[in-house]
Parts: C-alpha cells; structure tokens; sequence
C-alpha cells in the first residue's frame, strides 16, 4: 500500500510539473530559427551596407535554409514519419510545427527574392554591375558565350532522357538541373534532364565597353539546349533544384562507428526530397512530371521569383575589383590591451594572469607565446592540449621547433582523434577518391555517346543521314565506346588495388581502436595486439606489438606524403615517433 501510494504521488507531482512547464513561455525551436534568419536577411535590405557585403548576406541566408531543410525540416519530417504526435517543451506537435514552418518558409523566400530582384539588382546596377538575359547580349557577347559553351561548358554536359526504358536518375542533394520537355517527329512527348554543373563557376563576365555584365551558367545552357537535342523539338524547358534529407542516423552504440558514420554520410547524397524549387512560371506539364517522379507533396514545393540557389551571390561578393563595394577588413589590436607596453611576454604573465579577446584582439600573442618558449634557454619543457589544429598550424611548427631545441614537448591528444588521422592519411584515400571520379566521368562519357548514337539510328531512320553516313558516324562512337570500356576496366581494377591495400591496413587500427579506452589488459587484448614482452633489471621492460612492420610502412608513407605535400600535423607525429624511438 505505501508503494502505491507512493507512486500516485510522484505521478501527481510529475502531472503539477508537467503542467507547469507546458505553460512556460517557450517558442519553438525550428519557428525561431527561421526568425534567425530573417534576421540575417534584414543586413542584405540594408541599404548602409556595402552592396557587395549585402550580397554576401542574402547568400548566407541561402545557405542557412539549405541546411536547415536538409537537417532540422527533415528532422520534422522524420518524426511526422514515425508517427509522433508528442508535444515539445512549446505545446506544438510535429505536424503543426511542420504547418507552422511552411508557412513562414514561404513567407520568408518571398522576402529573399524580393531583396534580390527589388533591392540588390538595382543597387548593382547603379553600380554599374548588370546580370544579362540571352536575349539582351550583343554580338561580341554572343559570340564570347558561343566559345565558352563549346569549349568549356558542352565537354562536362550529360543530358538524361527519362522514358519507360530509362528510369529517372538519381539527382545529387543541392543540384540545379533544368527539365526539357521534348516531341519527336511523331510528335511524341517525353522529358530530358540536364544537371548544371557544379564544377563550373556559376556565373560568367562578358565583355563590355562600359561597366561590368554577367551572365548564369544555367541561362547559357538554356541557349544552347538545341544543340544537346538537334533531332528533336524543344517545347519547354524550365530550371529546378532539389533539397535532400541529409540529417546524419547514427547509432553511437553500434560496434564499428567509424562504418555506421561512412554509411550515414553516404545516405546524405541520396535521401528522401524535403524541397523542390522551380521558377515562378514553370511550366505545369513540367512540373507534374517531377513532382510525380520525385514523389514529393505539395507542402515541399517551392516557387521561386529569381535565379535558384542564391549561394552564388558568396563568390560573386568577392569578384576582383569590388573591394571598394565590401567592408573594410576588420584588423586585431596587437598587441593586446593586456601586454600593451610589455617588450618579454613572460615578464608580463609573471606579474599576474592575462586574459586575450579573440578575434578582436590578435591571436599573434599566443603564437609568440609558443615560438619565445621553443627557443628561450630557460624553458626545460612545454605541455599543451591540442584539439582539432589546422594542417599549416604555427603552433604545431614552434612545438615542432621545440623538441628539436631538445626541450620535452608533452602535447595531449585524443587517441581517437590521432588513430582516425594516421588511419586516413596511412593510405591514398585521396587517390582512391580521384580514381572514382575519373571513372564516373569515364561513364557518364560513356552515357553521352550511347544518346548520340541513339539520335543516330533516330536520323537514320527519319532517313535524315543516308546509309554511309551512318555508318561512318556508328564505326566512329563504337571506337570512342570500345575506348572509354577498356578505359573504365584499367580503372576499375586500379579502384579494387587501393581498396584492397585499404583492407589490407585496416585491421590493425581497428585493434588499436577497440582498446583505446581500456584502464585493464585482459588476455584478448595481449593475444590481439602484444607479439612479446622481454623484462630486463630494474623493472624496465620492452613490449613488442603485432603489426609494427605495417606501422613502419605507415610512417614511410607519411614520410612520403608529407614531402610530396608538408603538413605539420603530419611532421609532429613523425618526430614524435623518432623522440619515442630514441628513448
């Protein structure tokens, strides 16, 4: 009986608590951020502010929705999903959130482009800075976006049919693509895609005799889509781009989290849709067909009044020859107010602690501090925590200065952190990244002569090319595909050689990995990572580890890396190992 009264009492309790707390004045977080930004938005519309430095705003505002759709909406979305219908600490459920979100989103985007179109093009503009439209270039322009299409931008081009023979591809997460709707000469219609690419700047400078004019790289595609369909009529073509959920599922309890990480982020290129923006005049066939494709609702369509994916705006703040248009640059007080009048840094921190505001006061204060104590003579030894350093960090250098100088260097590290950075720079990741994407242009090389020999036979038999002509032209792309398949053969077995040297290298990090948190040895432990002990007088003993002639082989291959390409934290780590060596 007193247990169960007990237990109605706490019950009672929690209920006071809980009721309590639902009527706290609490504001949702995924509503509030968007007011955060909102609140970026107001520096673009603010007309004291360099236009270039607006510019960069507006960007940033860009690119904040981007990753809240692709993190926080689809976390929402997720939790709608799952069937979730709790409330937060503000009294909402997921699916009003949800409401509440698309509303001020949409409200929201209105405003961004408003600030574009009413606000930042005319400000330029009185800058003497325009953006183009196709059919508002002169000839000498004409002329300068005929040759950068063809030599530049029609060699990296893979427009996609989409029919019943040739499903809808996969389109990466943040990709601007235009959609072709298409009639054949039996009058036919189906759809075309065409990815704008990512690897091109987003926007072109055209010559001009007085300021300065641009143009979109999606706009020079669209005036040239004839040529990337010759055989077939254009009816409409309208540019789109899609978000994905990109929220990083991972179980921390799961054995390998190195893998679940891996597998995590590659599911970030390939998630469900949350955003699908079109123009504000898309055309609805269009339209019906990639949200039938895409398998998106209506409350994840968005319809834009400007140019998609205003993050180019970042890099177009910053062309050469605007520094006048942006902030100056903000410099550090140096020194800071804390050693002002002090000639020796430890004279002062002898006198009493000092305290130094980054980034306003110079960060130079702490390099200094590091360099005077790595040459000074009266410094017998540095002990430091480090966490996440840059590769060209001075701090590293002057440790590294340090222990040449023979005094002991002790800097903290997490284990982890060390192992997972030996562990990637061990092998060629990078060069097995370079080999992937020389075969994925391998093969979408491959795609783009299988269209063009399928025009072929269309021309063929619409009787546009007599016999001869097809031939010659099918002999000449059957050579260029007997080229690229024996290309992505060389390829893919260079791709299995470093996967298999990835395997290979694996296994002893991994041991070294799973034990790096244990207080106790257990007799795993010996067996998997100890080869022998040898105990000399004086209690001092010598253990030697399993797998030392592949860490010999790591740091030879650090070593190589690190000439071809210096990088501190690389050089500390060796000289670290040469330091244990000769102790």
């Amino acid at each position: 009986m007193s247990n169960s009264k007990n237990n109605n009492k706490k019950t009672s309790e929690k209920a006071k608590l809980m009721s309590k707390w639902q009527k706290m004045p609490y504001t949702n977080r995924e509503l509030s951020w968007v007011d955060f930004n909102a609140r970026v938005l107001e520096e673009a519309f603010k007309k004291t502010n360099p236009i270039m430095e607006r510019c960069n705003f507006l960007s940033i505002t860009a690119s904040n929705l981007d990753e809240f759709f692709m993190v926080r909406v689809a976390g929402v979305l997720d939790q709608i999903h799952h069937g979730r219908t709790s409330r937060d600490a503000s009294g909402m459920t997921p699916t009003e959130v949800m409401d509440g979100l698309v509303e001020k989103i949409h409200e929201f985007a209105k405003k961004q482009y408003s600030c574009y179109n009413r606000s930042i093009i005319p400000s330029l503009r009185s800058a003497g800075i325009v953006f183009k439209e196709a059919d508002e270039l002169d000839g000498d322009q004409k002329a300068f976006v005929e040759e950068y299409f063809k030599k530049v931008v029609f060699p990296v081009l893979t427009p996609m049919a989409v029919d019943t023979s040739r499903p809808f591809p996969m389109l990466a997460n943040k990709s601007l693509n235009i959609a072709v709707r298409l009639t054949n000469a039996e009058n036919e219609e189906f759809f075309a895609l065409v990815q704008v690419p990512s690897i091109l700047p987003r926007f072109l400078e055209l010559p001009t005799h007085e300021g300065r004019a641009f143009i979109l790289l999606e706009k020079i595609i669209a005036m040239h889509l004839g040529e990337l369909f010759e055989l077939y009529n254009i009816k409409q073509y309208d540019p789109f781009r899609i978000t994905r959920d990109s929220d990083l599922d991972i179980d921390e309890d799961t054995e390998d989290l190195m893998a679940e990480i891996k597998k995590s982020i590659r599911k970030r290129k390939r998630g469900e849709p949350v955003r699908l923006e079109f123009g504000k005049k898309c055309n609805r066939e269009i339209r019906e067909f990639l949200v039938d494709a895409l398998d998106v609702t209506e409350r994840e369509i968005y319809f834009q009044r400007g140019p998609l994916d205003l993050t180019f705006l970042s890099k177009f703040a910053h062309i050469k020859g605007c520094e006048d248009m942006c902030f100056e640059p903000i410099v550090p007080v140096n020194p800071p107010a804390e050693f002002c009048g002090y000639d020796d840094i430890f004279e002062a921190i002898r006198e009493k602690d000092r305290l130094v505001h980054h980034p306003y006061e110079s960060f130079d204060v702490v390099v200094d501090f590091v360099k005077k104590a790595a040459t000074d003579p009266n410094v017998l030894a540095i002990k430091q925590t480090l966490y996440r350093v840059s590769g060209n960090s001075p701090i590293v250098a002057a440790l590294i200065k340090a222990a040449e100088n023979g005094k002991q260097v002790s800097v903290l590290v997490e284990l982890k952190e060390i192992l997972a950075y030996v562990k990637t720079a061990s092998i060629p990741r990078q060069r097995l990244l370079e080999e992937d994407k020389k075969l994925e242009m391998l093969e979408k090389e491959s795609q783009r002569i299988l269209n063009i020999k399928v025009k072929l036979y269309d021309s063929f038999a619409e009787e546009i090319l007599d016999r001869t002509e097809f031939e010659t032209f099918k002999a000449k792309y059957d050579q260029s595909l007997e080229e690229i398949r024996q290309a992505m053969e060389c390829q893919q077995r260079e791709i299995r050689n470093l996967q298999e040297t990835l395997e290979k290298q694996q296994e002893w990090l991994e041991y070294f990995l799973e034990y790096r948190d244990r207080t106790e040895v257990d007799r795993l432990m010996l067996v998997n990572l100890v080869k022998r002990i040898e105990v000399y007088e004086q209690k001092r003993i010598i253990i030697h580890f399993w797998f030392e002639d592949e860490f010999e082989k790591v740091l030879g291959l650090l070593e190589t890396v690190n000439r071809a390409k210096p990088d501190q934290r690389v050089e500390a780590f060796l000289k670290g190992k040469g330091a244990e060596a000769s102790a």
